[in-house]
């Protein structure tokens, strides 16, 4: 399966930083073993392949925001669930890191609004209900 990224994702992935990825997976394409073809988009050229890799689990996730949130508000009103655990925003934060994100209020620019997926993993890493930074 092929996986698309900008630019800003690609040093994250080849330096281990960003070890899974965000998506949605409605039709369970990616699954324990499935190929991973990750391409770099750019404006100017087609897209190249960076790194090729596998599936090792996928983990669902679900971002919820209050139906009254405000940009500038506290973002503990933000509920997010991975395999239907809510994270503390200790946790959230390293998840953000973990996707690449520089910071966990860039990752909530990312997923501004209510998103239910999979993370695909291409390392051995999970989230546990206890998992630690």
């Amino acid at each position: 399966m092929r996986l698309v990224f900008t630019p800003q994702f690609v040093d994250p992935i080849l330096s281990g930083t960003k070890i899974h990825t965000i998506r949605k997976n409605s039709d369970d394409e990616y699954q324990a073993g499935t190929s991973l073809e990750m391409l770099c988009e750019q404006e100017t050229a087609q897209p190249f392949t960076f790194w090729n890799d596998h599936c090792r689990h996928t983990q669902s996730i679900e971002i919820k925001y209050p139906a009254d949130f405000k940009v500038g508000q506290s973002l503990t009103a933000v509920i997010v669930k991975i395999d239907n655990v809510h994270l503390t925003l200790t946790k959230v934060a390293g998840l953000a890191q973990n996707d690449g994100f520089p910071s966990m209020a860039e990752f909530f620019d990312y997923f501004s609004e209510d998103y239910k997926g999979d993370i695909i993993h291409w390392t051995d890493y999970e989230y546990s209900p206890s998992f630690n930074l």
